[in-house]
């Protein structure tokens, strides 16, 4: 399965990617390349894919922390709070999550109207008199980070 990029690269002049050659094949970095030719650097990672010059390499993600990560989610732990727990990125878990059907997928579109719901609810409570903590206890949110949706 080879997902690298392929084109023409208009926006690479023959010198850059020549150029691009030389330098890669010299061992220099990419970025260290790009600067020194002045050419766009993700033209020229692509370019530099597609001709195999570079390595291509998957993300790695540690599959333990991931599957420590699906324990708290079915502990009740949110997804976010999960993977910000154990450092991991929160679409990662949210796919294994949804897979093994411990979490229902939501859009981000869908997460942003939670969220302003959310908002909109505490607002409520403050202007009814609450203070703060009372009324972020009340929905069960943190004052002190981002609101992030509790539906996930």
């Amino acid at each position: 399965m080879n997902n690298r990029p392929s084109g023409p690269f208009h926006s690479l002049s023959d010198a850059d990617k020549e150029g691009l050659r030389d330098l890669l094949g010299q061992g220099m970095s990419l970025r260290q390349a790009v600067l020194r030719l002045g050419c766009n650097r993700r033209h020229a990672w692509f370019y530099a894919h597609a001709e195999e010059l570079i390595d291509y390499r998957p993300r790695v993600v540690d599959e333990r922390r991931v599957l420590r990560a699906l324990e708290l989610v079915r502990a009740g732990i949110p997804v976010h709070a999960a993977s910000r727990q154990l450092g991991l990125a929160d679409s990662v878990v949210r796919n294994r999550a949804t897979k093994q059907g411990l979490v229902s997928p939501v859009s981000w579109p869908q997460r942003r109207i939670n969220n302003t719901n959310l908002r909109v609810d505490y607002l409520r409570l403050r202007l009814a008199g609450l203070p703060k903590k009372s009324a972020a206890s009340a929905i069960e949110i943190c004052i002190r980070q981002p609101l992030l949706s509790k539906a996930a």
